[in-house]
């Protein structure tokens, strides 16, 4: 009789101890999931919104160059439109010496051609000075158109360099995300991971727990036993 109490004894004791093993576990577990619920993406967020930020940036330099080479493109067209009327001034002029070099290679008479000579003597000087400052203003115009020209490539250039810029900043965007929503994925198997196998350790309790009740019932009756068999009153 004696023996089977101590036996009963030992076995809740031990069973007390597993029960309180699982709670000290139930305990870690909870505290793990805590922990990964603390856990957020404000180190990815900032870094999210500095990528913005500079692609933001980025984006709007892009489009203030594309003004740029709008604007020089309108300078252009502009100049070509003048560079076109002095090329016709300076055909005109040229026609006008044409047409006075013929008359004076049709005359046969020498006196003639003299006569011809001093009557356009004045003219041809005249036309001679055109031509030289119609072409001198040419030349200034198609080096402003050059000049114009090297602007927009310079810029085309700048704004090619930009947009590889932005699209770096864009895939870095991209590789961010892929990762916050890997760690986030992550932190979600993990805490289902976690709340398995507290669960688990529920249902594992629950059971100790029942275990422990019955064998505290058989004690009492172990002990009533005893008690009788020494002829005293059981407990209350």
């Amino acid at each position: 009789m004696f023996n089977k109490k101590d036996k009963l004894q030992a076995e809740l004791a031990r069973i007390q101890e597993s029960d309180k093993a699982y709670t000290k576990r139930y305990n870690e577990l909870k505290a793990k999931i805590t922990a990964i619920s603390g856990m957020d993406d404000s180190e990815f967020d900032a870094q999210m919104s500095k990528f913005e930020s500079q692609l933001h940036s980025s984006n709007h330099s892009i489009q203030d160059h594309k003004k740029t080479v709008s604007d020089l493109k309108v300078q252009l067209n502009d100049i070509y439109d003048t560079l076109k009327n002095q090329q016709k001034s300076i055909e005109d002029l040229q026609d006008q010496e044409v047409e006075i070099t013929n008359q004076m290679h049709a005359a046969n008479d020498p006196q003639e051609i003299i006569e011809l000579a001093d009557k356009y003597r004045d003219k041809i000087n005249d036309l001679h000075a055109q031509l030289k400052q119609s072409n001198s203003k040419r030349d200034v115009t198609q080096a402003k158109y050059k000049s114009i020209e090297s602007k927009i490539s310079a810029v085309n250039a700048t704004i090619s360099d930009l947009q590889v810029e932005a699209d770096k900043l864009k895939k870095r965007q991209s590789d961010l995300n892929a990762q916050k929503t890997k760690n986030q994925q992550t932190r979600s198997m993990k805490k289902a991971d976690l709340q398995k196998q507290i669960d688990e350790l529920k249902n594992s309790q629950t059971q100790t727990r029942k275990d422990i009740f019955t064998l505290k019932e058989e004690l009492n009756k172990s002990e009533a036993n005893v008690l009788k068999w020494f002829g005293m009153p059981p407990k209350d």
